[in-house]
């Protein structure tokens, strides 16, 4: 019994190290399932449920939020901007091409036709996801924005170029159209995300926050 106890503690740590090999490799799988980019670096208790990417992703104040960003065929890797997951690279040329705008952040299955019409299947403010298309002559910017799953033409420019304020910090799939309207999915207090806009008439400012989930024009 003497010689068995001695077997026995001469090989535990054996043991332990093969559990922890064993145990180990579910956790590596998991990352490796992640999609690729620097958010990794700066974002923790990241998941993907069903197309979707959830995480808690630091903002430039050092705060964390929860975040999500639909996971797109064409992606090649996300990053993270103030606490918001954005496709870095996307690979999928042939839209890209000629068609730009903030439709790729929240959009995927991208494709255009010969006609220059661009189609997509873009995620609603309800977390579902609707097929949508736009011409050029519908658009002869060729910026398309996602508004609640359907494909909109945006103004020339950047968005953040124009509108400023708090409402980035809690509010994600945002685009503009060509009156300069802001439209964007913001989070409540209760953390539910819901469609809201702002138009430019109701905000000369151009300066605009998150209340409860609505945009709100900011002094």
């Amino acid at each position: 019994m003497k010689i068995a106890s001695e077997s026995l503690r001469r090989f535990a740590p054996s043991f332990v190290v093969a559990a922890f090999a064993v145990s180990s490799q579910p956790a590596a799988a998991a990352n490796a399932a992640m999609p690729d980019g620097p958010w990794r670096q700066t974002c923790e208790d990241a998941s993907i449920r069903g197309d979707v990417l959830y995480a808690r992703c630091r903002q430039d104040n050092g705060q964390y939020r929860s975040t999500s960003a639909l996971l797109l065929s064409t992606c090649q890797g996300y990053s993270n901007r103030n606490g918001q997951l954005y496709c870095e690279r996307n690979g999928n040329t042939a839209a890209n091409s000629r068609w730009s705008g903030s439709y790729g952040d929240s959009c995927r299955d991208i494709s255009v036709d010969k006609h220059g019409r661009l189609s997509a299947t873009c995620r609603r403010a309800d977390g579902k996801s609707n097929r949508t298309n736009i011409t050029p002559k519908q658009c002869p910017s060729y910026r398309a924005g996602n508004n609640n799953g359907q494909l909109v033409c945006e103004s020339q420019g950047n968005v953040s170029n124009r509108w400023d304020g708090s409402f980035q910090k809690s509010c994600r799939d945002i685009s503009m159209n060509s009156a300069g309207t802001l439209t964007a999915t913001c989070q409540s207090s209760s953390g539910n995300w819901q469609r809201t806009s702002l138009a430019p008439g109701n905000c000369n400012g151009y300066r605009a926050g998150n209340n409860n989930g609505q945009l709100v024009c900011e002094n």
